[in-house]
C-alpha cells in the first residue's frame, strides 16, 4: 500500500533529522518506507496498510511540532493523533487565527499545559493547525477542550467540563 502526503517544506528537516536519524527510526518503528521529496511530498509505502496509516500520522505529528519520542507512541494501537485545522473552524481571517492560537496556548504556554495535564495528551500548535496526540478518549477530551476555547468559552468553564469528564471515567 502507498500513501502520499504533503507537509510544509520548512518542516522536511524535522522528518529527516540529523544524518537521517529521525527518518530511519520512523521507518524501523512503523515498518514502512519513507521517500521524502524537496517539495514537501512524502511517499509512505508498506505491505501493511495499518503501518502506512500509523506512519502517516507520525509524520503529520512531527510536521506539526511533536517530538519523535512522542509520535513513536503511535506504534501502540491505543494511541491516536487528531489534527484540528483552525482555518476550518475560524475561517481564513489571519488575525482571528492568531488571536485564538494565543488564547489556546496562553501566557507562557499555561493553558496548553493545563489541557495536556488534565487529558494526558501532547498538544502542538503550528501554523494554522493544532495536533493532539494521546489515547483515544484522552484525545477526544482534549479536542473538546480546544474546540470550546475556539468557540470563545471561558477557561474556567472549559476546565470544569474537563474535570467532569475525567470524573465520569
Amino acid at each position: 500500500m502507498q500513501e502520499i502526503i504533503k507537509i510544509p517544506e520548512a518542516r522536511i528537516g524535522l522528518v529527516i533529522g540529523e544524518g537521517g536519524k529521525v527518518k530511519k527510526e520512523l521507518q524501523k518503528s512503523f515498518g514502512a518506507k519513507l521517500t521524502i521529496n524537496e517539495d514537501g511530498t512524502i511517499e509512505i509505502t508498506s505491505d501493511d496498510g495499518l503501518n502506512v496509516y500509523k506512519l502517516k500520522k507520525a509524520v503529520e505529528g512531527i510536521a506539526r511540532g511533536l517530538s519523535l519520542d512522542i509520535v513513536l507512541s503511535l506504534c501502540d494501537d491505543a494511541y491516536d493523533l487528531d489534527i484540528i485545522n483552525l482555518a476550518d473552524v475560524l475561517g481564513k481571517n489571519k488575525n482571528a487565527i492568531n488571536r485564538y492560537k494565543s488564547r489556546l496556548i496562553g501566557t507562557d504556554g499555561r493553558i496548553k499545559k493545563i489541557i495536556e495535564k488534565k487529558t494526558d495528551t501532547d498538544i502542538a500548535v503550528h501554523g494554522h493547525k493544532v495536533a493532539i496526540l494521546g489515547k483515544y478518549d484522552d484525545v477526544a477530551n482534549a479536542k473538546s477542550a480546544v474546540e470550546m476555547i475556539l468557540q470563545g468559552n471561558d477557561f474556567k468553564t472549559v476546565f470544569a467540563v474537563l474535570d467532569n469528564k475525567l470524573i465520569d471515567r
